[in-house]
């Protein structure tokens, strides 16, 4: 059997040697080296080649977020699992956006970290359940922009269409946006050309459908 060669980097000892001992009792998992630094880690990934670099993010020298690239250029192959406390979204999307692998916390049980190495090694993404609710919402955030590009609609046209949906009417709208009846029933006609409909209705509809409002 081929075993995943990782490489442990966390500046606390007992850390290092808990998950060394932990992932030593995997039957296709090999511990190939530990590291306590960045430097090291960089030094241990060039000689060692290994499939799985656990890297925590807060260590002497550059951080493990700062480092991410830099093992890549090294082994472009190497698979990169964060393994911290720290969950901010800062952090979070920071190393994913970085090019890690996965994130995990140090919280996860002895089971769902091997299984998590055997994931990523397989190419496959890896977060701790805590976490993807956080990731889904950014996407969806995304997603909400995109769509908006698209439709080629502006923060302003989409206030209109969330008021339009709350039920308000034109001079209600022209009193929030302290704007007269005449903008306001030319800003309407345009969204309506913009979203290929005729009525208000149909604007609401359509912007939801795109997931806009």
């Amino acid at each position: 059997m081929t075993k995943i060669r990782v490489l442990i980097v966390d500046d606390h000892p007992v850390v290092r040697r808990g998950l060394t001992s932990i992932l030593t009792n995997m039957n296709d998992i090999k511990v190939v080296g530990e590291a306590e630094s960045s430097a090291q880690a960089l030094e241990q990934t060039k000689a060692l080649r290994p499939d799985v670099v656990i890297l925590d993010i807060r260590m002497p020298g550059s951080s493990g977020l700062q480092i991410i690239q830099a093992l890549k250029q090294i082994h472009a192959e190497v698979k990169i699992v964060m393994l911290t406390s720290y969950d901010t979204d800062e952090h979070l999307f920071g190393a994913l956006s970085s090019g890690a692998h996965g994130f995990l916390l140090k919280s996860i049980a002895h089971e769902e970290l091997a299984e998590a190495i055997r994931r990523v090694y397989r190419g496959e993404r890896q977060l701790s359940p805590r976490l993807v609710g956080r990731v889904l919402g950014e996407f969806e955030t995304y997603a909400k922009e995109v769509s908006r590009h698209k439709a080629g609609l502006t923060e302003t046209q989409l206030e209109i269409l969330r008021l339009i949906a709350d039920g308000s009417t034109n001079r209600e709208i022209a009193a929030q946006l302290h704007w007269s009846e005449i903008t306001v029933k030319r800003k309407i006609s345009e969204i309506l050309t913009q979203l290929n409909v005729t009525t208000r209705t149909q604007a609401v509809s359509e912007a939801m459908k795109k997931g806009l409002i």
